[in-house]
């Protein structure tokens, strides 16, 4: 495997022209939250942001604007029609790059929805949590799924969507470069070294990160950054390899300040603007 390190994502990374305009820097939807699950769609907003994304919208419950107009004011916002669940989006064809996943829930209105969502983008798609989950009960539908998108499972998840288990590392790494190649989507697979398969057939394992990100919210952080850095214009490869090293880099750079057990998903988003600065030097 190639290791996700400091040259690597020093080749990949392109730091941002003095003329850059919003629009130049991408537009990016994400979907995310349902009632009691508002916190992953801000997590996931808040590191997309903060990544470098020129314009965010973000789709959420009717409820929860008050709640992400609060924490990010940078964000516009499209209200579901539904006050606690994602249940319809019109029109998604204005965004670069569509992610979805993050507190979304598994009701049967918010499963239809991402069947229609699914046949209607024609932009790469980020797909987390309970995206992966709806997906894993509806295998057909993965024939829809745009050129270019990513899927971002930890370990049960990605069982779930292959349908069975593994006996040890090398066995699980085999089937996910084999997945990603069949479905054709890049897949990050989260674990204390997070894992990156291509359809091409590369393979990546990640050098940065620590066990202060075994707690919840994370992975919607990972999420907000993926979709960012494809709304840039980066590729799946690159998008992904970015948001891997930069996250674990984030929750390293974090707990020079507070311990392993007490990292917050929120302190690794305040790191994220230290290590791009430092990969601009």
């Amino acid at each position: 495997m190639i290791k996700i390190d400091h040259s690597l994502i020093h080749n990949i990374y392109r730091s941002l022209a003095s003329d850059s305009s919003k629009w130049q820097r991408g537009h990016a939807l994400l979907v995310a939250g349902s009632r009691g699950k508002m916190g992953a769609a801000i997590l996931s907003s808040s590191a997309c942001m903060r990544s470098g994304v020129g314009l965010l919208t973000v789709h959420i419950p009717e409820s929860g604007e008050t709640a992400l107009h609060v924490s990010l004011p940078e964000a516009m916002l499209s209200l579901d029609e539904d006050r606690s669940l994602f249940t319809k989006i019109s029109d998604v064809s204005n965004f670069q790059v569509v992610g979805i996943g993050p507190g979304l829930g598994r009701e049967q209105e918010t499963q239809k929805a991402l069947h229609l969502l699914i046949r209607e983008c024609n932009s790469p798609m980020v797909m987390d949590a309970d995206a992966l989950n709806i997906l894993s009960m509806h295998p057909e539908w993965w024939e829809y799924l745009p050129e270019g998108s990513v899927i971002t499972p930890h370990e049960l998840e990605f069982q779930r969507l292959i349908g069975r288990n593994w006996q040890d590392t090398e066995e699980r790494d085999t089937l996910a470069a084999q997945f990603s190649k069949s479905k054709k989507v890049v897949v990050i697979l989260k674990e204390p070294q997070t894992r990156v398969f291509c359809p091409n057939g590369s393979a990546y394992i990640n050098t940065t990160g620590n066990a202060g990100l075994a707690k919840a919210g994370n992975g919607d952080v990972l999420t907000g950054i993926v979709t960012s850095f494809l709304a840039q214009g980066y590729t799946a490869e690159e998008a992904s390899l970015l948001a891997v090293y930069i996250h674990g880099a984030s929750a390293d750079r974090a707990v020079e300040h507070v311990s392993k057990t007490s990292l917050l998903a929120s302190d690794v988003i305040q790191q994220i603007g230290i290590v791009l600065r430092a990969l601009d030097d």
